[in-house]
């Protein structure tokens, strides 16, 4: 997966590699991956990654991660060249048609100007942006998907995971009642906030009881339905909400107004209600695919890895600086455009 998301990372900053002094990079089989490749897929993620320009060992590990994704494209490219079923010019071409037709262009020639003036040429537009990905699909449905099975079994078993370490909503247990203001006055508001303020205080004490404040502060009838009532953040107005979730547990709030009533709040708890909680049917599709994703992703590493076991590979990239100074120590041959 981590590999995947650089993948994408670089292809959505691929530039070339002005002033990067060209040598072998590294040699899978009987293919050259030149230094310059590694500039032209990763520039920008490698300056993102080493904005220190000095940062020499910074540099060489983004190069190497770059490198890592390039001998990868390069193994499951051989694989499909020996099963005769890689990426033809012909399928890139029809790919292209199929982007165009997406998109609206004219012709492909709009398109070509339109994808040069954002910066990538086209031939690098091709390989990286569509040949690559047309390859990669290949790749996982020809040589990694009849590796990958996902059983019924294992969907339920992530089911319970995912019901068993879900959090449930907090939820506030209190009791309230409302004063309808009789009068917008703000002295009058005021001192009516006054006044419920110094009951409440009274209830505190202990010199008066809840019950008692709110049989004479209720006018506006609202406490049967509060009576003992849980509720979830956003099931109240936001007045009363932070009332019932920031006063402490067994206090009364501070009064607050809500369209016209001056209300107050006793917190009898707080706790976590049961995880709201899809049933399986209905996220069974959804499951699968993740659990297919996740083991795609783990096929794809396990083949790599025996590829490189398997492979011919010598690193060459860290045998000699990338110096602009120095001559070149390999050319390689420039890449025709399909």
């Amino acid at each position: 997966m981590a590999t995947s998301l650089l993948w994408l990372a670089l292809l959505g900053s691929a530039h070339g590699a002005e002033g990067v002094l060209d040598r072998v990079a590294a040699v899978v089989n009987d293919d050259v991956i030149a230094l310059s490749e590694i500039y032209e897929l990763g520039s920008d993620f490698i300056k993102e990654g080493c904005p220190n320009a000095a940062d020499a060992p910074c540099h060489a590990a983004k190069e190497r991660e770059v490198l890592d994704a390039l001998l990868r494209e390069t193994l499951e490219r051989q694989e499909l060249q020996r099963l005769k079923m890689d990426v033809t010019p012909g399928e890139v071409d029809q790919q292209i048609q199929q982007i165009l037709v997406q998109y609206g262009f004219a012709d492909r020639d709009a398109f070509r100007d339109e994808v040069e003036r954002q910066g990538l040429s086209w031939a690098d537009y091709r390989r990286l942006q569509v040949e690559g990905p047309l390859r990669q699909q290949r790749f996982q449905e020809s040589v990694l998907r009849g590796r990958v099975t996902v059983s019924d079994d294992e969907v339920k078993d992530a089911y319970q995971r995912a019901v068993r370490t879900t959090d449930g909503p907090e939820v506030a247990r209190i009791e309230a009642f409302g004063y309808r203001l009789p009068d917008p006055n703000p002295d009058v508001l005021a001192a009516k906030v006054v006044a419920l303020r110094a009951a409440l205080a009274d209830v505190r004490a202990g010199a008066r009881t809840w019950a008692d404040l709110a049989s004479t502060w209720d006018t506006a009838g609202v406490g049967p339905a509060f009576q003992n009532g849980s509720f979830k953040k956003g099931d109240l107005a936001d007045p009363l909400s932070s009332a019932a979730f920031d006063t402490a547990v067994g206090d009364y709030s501070e009064p607050v107004i809500v369209n016209g009533v001056l209300y107050a709040v006793h917190v009898l708890g707080r706790e976590k209600a049961a995880p709201d909680v899809a049933p399986l049917d209905a996220v069974r599709d959804q499951l699968m695919q993740q659990l297919f994703e996740k083991k795609m992703a783990a096929a794809a590493e396990e083949w790599f890895e025996a590829a490189k076991r398997r492979a011919a590979i010598r690193i060459l990239l860290d045998d000699a600086p990338a110096s602009t100074d120095a001559p070149a120590a390999f050319t390689p041959e420039p890449k025709s455009t399909p």
